[in-house]
């Protein structure tokens, strides 16, 4: 089984004021990683690993497609927007677990906000569902890519 990487996450602080999709990824892209071991596998059917909301994570990636990359999991847990926030400009294809692709709600950009640390986000409407996450691949050569995904529901609560 081919390995995808180890996520590595850095928890939100209680105490934050109300922030927007987009402040809310600018703060938590340039927080510290504390040590979560996942792994995930290269082929969509199988992978394993999942991918947070609210945190950043790494994932570090492997050969695939002729670059850098990989699948992981995302369980979305409530119908809303999600923006995944990539400190990297990486390639992201989402599919549900039929493996159809859902097409993003926006085309990919960096963040308004911070775009020397997100050179590119990627917005979509999302049921409350298990995902799959293709990550890079022909052209990425970084071994490893620092993610964030926020949902404009929870950031009420944030």
């Amino acid at each position: 089984m081919a390995v995808l990487g180890t996520l590595l996450v850095a928890h939100c602080g209680g105490g934050h004021e109300e922030h927007t999709v987009d402040e809310a990824g600018c703060e938590h892209i340039v927080e510290p990683f504390d040590a979560v071991q996942e792994t995930a596998t290269v082929d969509i059917a199988t992978a394993p690993g999942q991918t947070h909301e609210h945190v950043h994570e790494r994932i570090n990636l492997v050969p695939f497609e002729g670059g850098m990359g990989g699948f992981v999991k995302f369980p979305a847990p409530a119908p809303a927007e999600y923006t995944m926030f990539f400190d990297s400009f990486i390639t992201l294809e989402v599919f549900d677990e039929r493996q159809t692709p859902i097409p993003p709600k926006f085309m990919p950009a960096p963040s308004q906000l911070c775009p020397d640390n997100i050179p590119v986000q990627y917005s979509y409407d999302l049921q409350n569902a298990l995902y799959i996450l293709k990550l890079g691949g022909m052209g990425y050569t970084q071994n490893f890519v620092g993610v964030v995904i926020e949902d404009t529901i929870r950031l009420k609560g944030h």
